[in-house]
């Protein structure tokens, strides 16, 4: 579920020109190794960025999309190297959307609740209407039996997308806990 969702955030991850971001050859570099992850061959993109990285130590995007390249190929050890990474872009660039995003999928996988809803409600006070964020933030009240905040946070999700089933169903699971299963069934 985390690689499915983490890859969908790739998809917008090109580098621009400008101050401080890598020039050509190096943005060619780096849009091949995003490439090479929408081909799913997570190795290579991580390779790749890996090798961009020691030219570009401190951008925040390369670090991110090399945590997301290194989360994606599922090696034993891989979320809590990656947590690591997008740690250290939180150290000096706290407001970096991609890394509290991922933080927070990855906190929410390895089951650490609270960090993870922290990292999603991070992201929420910038972009109140990112839909993924407030779903995981859902979930993860779900999941600290916090459902009357849970049911509020679904009802949010499917304000922004009502076509997202999952929070359909992650509303009705919520419903039910609270002992509303009449209304689960509506």
């Amino acid at each position: 579920v985390v690689v499915c969702v983490i890859i969908l955030i790739v998809a917008a991850c090109r580098l621009k020109p400008g101050n401080g971001a890598p020039q050509l050859p190096d943005l060619t570099a780096h849009n091949q190794a995003v490439a090479l992850m929408g081909r799913f061959d997570f190795e290579s993109a991580q390779t790749g960025f890996a090798r961009l990285r020691k030219t570009w130590p401190d951008h925040p995007d390369l670090a991110v999309n090399h945590a997301i390249s290194i989360i994606n190929r599922q090696h034993e050890g891989d979320e809590a190297l990656a947590l690591g990474m997008l740690k250290q872009v939180l150290v000096t660039d706290p407001g970096n959307l991609r890394a509290r995003y991922c933080s927070g999928l990855l906190e929410l996988y390895l089951g650490n609740l609270a960090p993870a809803l922290d990292h999603f409600r991070s992201v929420l006070q910038i972009e109140k209407s990112d839909v993924g964020a407030r779903y995981f933030e859902a979930k993860t009240l779900m999941q600290l039996s916090r459902y009357d905040e849970a049911r509020i946070s679904f009802d949010r999700v499917l304000e922004i997308d009502p076509f997202l089933s999952s929070a359909y169903y992650g509303k009705i699971m919520t419903l039910r806990q609270l002992g509303e299963k009449t209304a689960a069934l509506k």
